[in-house]
Parts: C-alpha cells; sequence; structure tokens
C-alpha cells in the first residue's frame, strides 16, 4: 500500500528540492514573450536582434486558455523508417536533450506503439548529428523504460557522458549505463537515475519497479514480489563519478509527512 502512495504527485513535489547541488534555475527562454492569450506581439528586439516569431508562456494555464498563438517552423530530423514505422522520441522535458553545442540531439527508437510495455521489448539509444543530414548513431540499448519517461536519457551536465536506465546482465533490478560520446567508454551505476544536479555529480533515483501510474518499468512477475519493506526505499542520492548511493528519504518517512493522522484506507493521494 505504502508503494501506491508514491505516484507521480508526490515524486514530483519531493525530487527537485532534494539535489545537492541546486543552483539559480535559469529563464525559460523567450519567458519576456507572449504572455497574455497569444493576441499580445512579442516585446520590440533589442540591440537588432530578430523577434522570436513564435508564441511562449510563463505559465502553462496560459497554454491552456490561448488563441491565436504563432508557431515555428518544424523540421523531422528523425527516421520515420521504411516498411514497417520507426517511432523516435526523447519523451520527457526537464532533461539535457543537446551536447553543449547543440550539435547532437539524443533520442531513443522503438518498433511498435499502443500496446503495454513488455520486459523484454528493447528500445534503441541513439545521438543525431544535426550538422551531418541528421545522422543517427546507435550507441546503446535499454528494455528499462516506459511510455511517458522513456529511459530517462540525457546527457550529463558538465560532462561529454550520455546516461539512461537499463536493466543489469542478470534482468534483475535497473542499473544507469552511462556512454563517454568523446572516448567511446561504457561504465554502469548501480541505481538507476532520475534527476542529475546542475553540476552533475549527483542524482535522485526512486524505486522504478512499483506503482507509479505509468513511470514505473515493467517487471517479471508480480510487482508486489521481492519489494523492499518502506523504510528501505525511497528517495536514494547517488554520486555519478562512484555509483555511491544513500537512502535520503525513506518511503515510510514521506507517507508520514503526506498523512499525519494516519495513511487512508484506499491507500492513494
Amino acid at each position: 500500500m505504502f508503494r501506491k502512495l508514491l505516484t507521480g504527485a508526490l515524486a514530483w513535489m519531493v525530487l527537485p528540492g532534494l539535489l545537492a547541488s541546486a543552483g539559480p534555475q535559469e529563464k525559460p527562454a523567450g519567458a519576456d514573450g507572449l504572455i497574455g492569450q497569444g493576441r499580445t506581439p512579442p516585446p520590440d528586439p533589442k540591440g537588432g536582434e530578430k523577434p522570436a516569431g513564435y508564441t511562449t508562456y510563463t505559465r502553462f494555464d496560459r497554454v491552456m486558455t490561448a488563441t491565436d498563438a504563432q508557431y515555428p517552423a518544424l523540421t523531422r530530423v528523425s527516421d520515420p523508417g521504411t516498411g514497417a514505422p520507426v517511432y523516435t522520441g526523447f519523451f520527457f522535458y526537464q532533461c539535457l536533450q543537446f551536447d553543449r553545442m547543440g550539435r547532437y540531439l539524443l533520442g531513443m527508437k522503438v518498433d511498435f506503439d499502443k500496446r503495454e510495455i513488455r520486459p523484454d521489448d528493447r528500445a534503441e539509444i541513439g545521438v543525431i548529428d544535426l550538422k551531418d543530414k541528421n545522422k543517427w548513431t546507435t550507441i546503446g540499448a535499454t528494455t528499462a523504460w516506459n511510455w511517458q519517461q522513456g529511459a530517462r536519457l540525457q546527457w550529463r551536465p558538465e560532462s561529454d557522458e550520455i546516461v539512461w536506465n537499463d536493466r543489469p546482465d542478470d534482468g534483475t533490478g535497473f542499473v544507469c549505463r552511462v556512454y563517454d560520446f568523446r572516448t567511446g567508454k561504457r561504465r554502469t551505476l548501480p541505481r538507476p537515475i532520475y534527476d542529475l544536479s546542475p553540476d552533475g555529480r549527483t542524482a535522485l533515483t526512486h524505486d522504478f519497479e512499483g506503482d507509479h501510474q505509468g513511470t514505473d518499468y515493467a517487471t517479471k512477475g508480480d510487482k508486489a514480489d521481492g519489494q523492499p519493506a518502506p523504510n528501505e526505499t525511497g528517495i536514494w542520492k547517488m554520486k555519478m563519478d562512484t555509483g555511491e548511493a544513500q537512502l535520503i528519504m525513506p518511503l515510510d518517512k514521506m507517507a508520514a509527512i503526506a498523512f499525519p493522522r494516519g495513511v487512508p484506507k484506499s491507500g492513494r493521494l
């Protein structure tokens, strides 16, 4: 029942505030653009800059109620496949998809959709070179992913490393694969990652095997089998250089904070 408490809502509230090296938040690009209903023109460009040419919003409710929004031109850089379709995506936001120079774009390929993911469903991990005819280069694979967030694929900040979640060779539990884009060197960290600190030194993670309303990974057998006690799982902090991990917010403590009067019988938030 405790795992049903740790659905997406609680995880979203806790994870961002626990990063050890959290620095100042960057202002979203174009945040000074259109913040009304999509009808107000952008401010006059400064210093000879060209106007953005598309609408931006500082609040999500503005997006939902906007009319007459302007959109940028779209260019497909992924291969749609020949014969059987191929689906390429990045799957989630707030992760670094581009390298520091803006040339290399991360992506994940799958060859099916419209069904649940099985533990042996393999996704291809790769890089698109935007300056070489959008060439795709495969750098790895994963069987630890979901439709909402993929495999948490992202560039590690302040480095040339690319990280994503996967299953270990024995198929039990989950790990993080690390690939150095410049040298080709590979290594594996003992836990999967969820969020990285701005300096790339630490990661936060949680149990991807529990009931997380679409953000868990497919498991073999019953998800309830072999689950650790609520005081032995929760949010972990891991050093990205060594893989050393520490449980910093146990699941039972989260439940006590969320429900000071006791856990409801429904077991849901």
